[in-house]
C-alpha cells in the first residue's frame, strides 16, 4: 500500500492549499501497488486551508540568522496535527524587528502549537511570561475567525 500526495509547487506564496504530504487525513489517497505494477491518472484531492501566520518579535535581533527557511535551534516553532506529528514552521519573511512563520493548515481539523526555546525567555502578546516549552490547542474553521499568535522574545535565558 502507497500513499500519493500533493505539494504546492514552490514559489506559490499566498496559495492556500494543504500540502496533503504533510497533513494525511481522511481525504489521503492510499493505493494497493504490486511490484512491477505501473498505475496512472490517480486523482489526488486539494484541500484548501488557511495560512497560519505566527508573529515573532524580536527588536534587540538576539535570535541568530536562521539557515534559510528554517528557525534553528534556538527557537522551534512547531504546528502538531492529530496523526501526532510535529511540522516545523518556516520563516517567510524577516525584519529588523521579528519575523513571521507561516504554514498552510487545514480547516476545521484539532491541532497544537508548540514553540520551544532553551536559548531565549519567551513571552506571549499581552507580555506574559512563558515555560521554555508553551503547547497551545487551537482549531481554524472556515468562516471563523482564526487565532492570532505572537511571542516576544525577552532576553537570553541564564
Amino acid at each position: 500500500m502507497y500513499f500519493v500526495c500533493a505539494v504546492p509547487p514552490p514559489g506559490t506564496s499566498g496559495q492556500r492549499f494543504v500540502d496533503s504530504c504533510l497533513w494525511q487525513d481522511r481525504n489521503s489517497v492510499y493505493v494497493p501497488l504490486s511490484p512491477g505494477q505501473i498505475l496512472q491518472n490517480v486523482a489526488v484531492p486539494l484541500q484548501n486551508g488557511y495560512p497560519l501566520d505566527i508573529r515573532v518579535n524580536d527588536p534587540s535581533s538576539l535570535l541568530p540568522a536562521p539557515i534559510g527557511n528554517v528557525a534553528g535551534n534556538s527557537l522551534a516553532i512547531q504546528v502538531i496535527g492529530p496523526s501526532g506529528l510535529a511540522q516545523p514552521v518556516p520563516i517567510a519573511s524577516r525584519n529588523a524587528t521579528g519575523r513571521d512563520h507561516i504554514l498552510v493548515v487545514p480547516y476545521s481539523t484539532p491541532l497544537q502549537l508548540l514553540v520551544h526555546s532553551s536559548s531565549f525567555a519567551l513571552k506571549d502578546a499581552s507580555g506574559n511570561a512563558l515555560a521554555s516549552t508553551t503547547t497551545t490547542s487551537f482549531t481554524i474553521l472556515q468562516g471563523g475567525s482564526p487565532p492570532s499568535f505572537v511571542f516576544n522574545v525577552a532576553g537570553p535565558l541564564p
